[in-house]
Parts: structure tokens; C-alpha cells; sequence
């Protein structure tokens, strides 16, 4: 992987979810309105067992349980190829919106870094999501650094002896660690791993010195007194998680440097060609769920999970194309040779 120093200052725009998550209310369910007529297969782009399949499984249990659904949700499990073996799965099956695939924000990444090769930012549309999870920064409990300022003074003094790690290649994390690259001036090596467990597992043993993830991931080494949070990337301190500062509380990450704020926004996606009626019947099923009181004190229990930030199909859609713009111009920005 390439060490990126900061070639020039770049005023990137700064992208805020707060901007086109406005929460609109489907309503009760009109006369002669479109019901699902079968099973619905739900595609989870992870392993059985993640933190990020837990959001579907938790779907499929209020859905079924409590009588928003009269029919069976099927959870696939496709991982592997930084979300893309979930997104042909679900494009290798009939474009009806009966195959759905939980994307967070991998589908604009995969576009704005030539990765997704069988799509392109039309070629798919947002069903809507379940809310908002903050990525954090990690590093081993006995650590010499105690927030993101500390490591930006460490890397400016040895430059390239700081190993920076995440999940994946050019996706959200790994970008993340570019940006604070590029905004402070620094220069570290980045260490690709092929889930959070490794990244989780290595920043304890000390083994890279920060760790990005996503916070629901990063708790049980945490809480085992084995690694330590350093900072969130939400555009302000989350309420959820007040004690974890935002790393653009530092001087040297202004957000107008950024494209962010950074996390996964928990997003569903269909093919484009599903049937409008389809997609409204998404709409009002997923609002009902995610609002039904056994999911909200579900997600109440997830620290750094941000239900209020549910999105419809049509914010999610405009929010995914918008930042798939933004994430090719930086792209290009960042490596000119592709």
C-alpha cells in the first residue's frame, strides 16, 4: 500500500448525514396498498455472527414476532470482497426488491475506487436504513497515547514508524485513515485487515498502533481492559458515547479537509429496477420496525448506535449518489494515476 504524505491542502466538501436524514413517516397502511407477497432473502455482506448482521437479525425477530411481516426473512450471509460478493449475490437474483443487501457505506466507495466492477451508483437504490454507527479509533490499553493528538505529534516525529490498521482496502475506514494522513501533514504505514477482529485483535497486542473500526465492534477488547478508545469520527461528540471525543476537536483535522463524517449509516439497498410499490411497502415496513418500541431498547443498548438517524429510500438514495460524487473526486485527488 502507497504512504500518502500531504501533497497539497484540498477544501473538500464536507458531507453531513444530518443534511438528508430528515425522517418522514410512511403511515398506516392504505386501502388497497402493495403487501409483500413472499419471503424476503436479506443479504448481509459479513460473517454469521458480526455486529453488523445483528442489525438484520434483530429485524427479522421484531418483524416476524411482532406482525410486521406475514411472511419469512431469509439471512444470507455473503462476505468477502469488501462487500461486493453480497452485492452480485443480490444482483444475480430477480431485481424485484425481494433480495435486498445491507450495504452501510460500502457501495460508494466500491464506485469511487473503479473496485465495483459489475455496478455503478445507478445501477442500485436505497431501501432505507436503520440508523447511524460511528467509526473509532483504537489502540492498545497500555498504550502511550491517550487521543488523536498524541498520535498526529508521534507520526510527525517518526514518520512512516506508526502502523495504522483497519479492515479492507479504499473502503470507509481505510479512507478515514488517509484523510488524517493528508489534513495533518503526516505519514504512516496502513495495515489492511480482513475483518475488525483482526484489526481489534492487533491493536492490543500492539501490534499497529491504531485501529479503526466500527465502536459496536471495538467494545469487548475494550471493556476486557485490552484496548483503549482514542476518538469517534462524528462531526460532533455522540450523545451515545459523550466520553469518546470527535477527531475533529483537533486543530489539524478541520472537517472542511474531510469527507465525513465517519461511520456506516446501517443502509439497505435494492437493484434500481425494483417496482415503486415495492420499495413504498420497504418504506413503511422498515419505519415500523425500527420504530416498534422492542427494537428502539435494542438499539438503546448498543452504545454509538444512533437509531434517530433512520433514513428513507429516497434520503438514503440521494445521500449514497451525493457521496459517491464527492468520494470519486477525492479518489482522483489522492491518486492521480488510479
Amino acid at each position: 500500500m502507497k504512504r500518502m504524505v500531504a501533497r497539497v491542502f484540498l477544501a473538500v466538501f464536507a458531507l453531513s448525514l444530518f443534511a438528508v436524514c430528515g425522517v418522514s413517516t410512511p403511515g398506516a397502511a392504505a386501502e388497497g396498498e402493495y403487501k409483500f407477497s413472499k419471503d424476503i432473502v436479506f443479504v448481509v455482506p459479513g460473517a454469521a455472527g458480526s455486529s453488523f448482521g445483528a442489525y438484520v437479525e434483530m429485524f427479522k425477530i421484531v418483524a416476524e414476532k411482532n406482525g410486521h411481516f406475514d411472511h419469512n426473512i431469509i439471512v444470507e450471509y455473503r462476505p468477502g470482497a469488501t462487500g461486493m460478493i453480497g452485492m452480485n449475490y443480490m444482483f444475480a437474483r430477480p431485481h424485484d426488491g425481494y433480495t435486498v443487501v445491507l450495504a452501510a457505506s460500502n457501495p460508494e466507495y466500491l464506485v469511487a475506487t473503479n473496485q465495483a466492477e459489475t455496478f455503478d451508483q445507478y445501477t442500485y437504490v436505497g431501501v432505507g436504513s436503520f440508523g447511524f454507527e460511528q467509526c473509532v479509533l483504537v489502540t492498545a490499553a497500555d498504550s502511550p497515547f491517550n487521543n488523536i493528538d498524541d498520535v498526529i505529534a508521534f507520526a510527525r516525529e517518526n514518520p512512516g514508524q506508526l502502523n495504522w490498521g483497519s479492515s479492507g482496502t479504499l473502503g470507509t475506514l481505510h479512507f478515514f485513515a488517509l484523510q488524517v494522513m493528508r489534513s495533518a501533514g503526516i505519514e504512516v504505514n496502513y495495515v489492511p485487515f480482513g475483518n475488525a477482529v483482526g484489526t481489534n485483535t492487533a491493536a492490543a497486542a500492539g501490534d499497529i498502533q491504531v485501529g479503526g473500526t466500527m465502536h459496536s465492534g471495538s467494545l469487548a477488547l475494550v471493556e476486557a481492559g485490552q484496548t483503549k478508545h482514542l476518538a469517534q469520527g462524528g462531526l460532533q461528540r455522540n450523545a451515545a458515547i459523550p466520553d469518546i471525543p470527535s477527531v475533529f476537536e483537533s486543530p489539524d483535522l478541520p472537517i472542511e479537509n474531510f469527507v465525513g463524517p465517519f461511520g456506516d449509516h446501517r443502509g439497505i439497498i435494492a437493484p434500481a429496477a425494483t417496482p415503486p410499490e415495492v420499495l413504498a411497502a420497504w418504506d413503511k415496513l422498515l419505519y415500523d420496525v425500527v420504530h416498534d418500541p422492542e427494537y428502539q431498547a435494542w438499539g438503546a443498548s448498543l452504545p454509538g448506535c444512533d437509531l434517530s438517524q433512520f433514513m428513507t429510500g429516497a434520503a438514503l438514495t440521494e445521500h449514497m449518489r451525493n457521496s459517491t460524487v464527492k468520494l470519486t473526486e477525492l479518489f482522483k485527488e489522492m491518486f492521480p494515476d488510479g
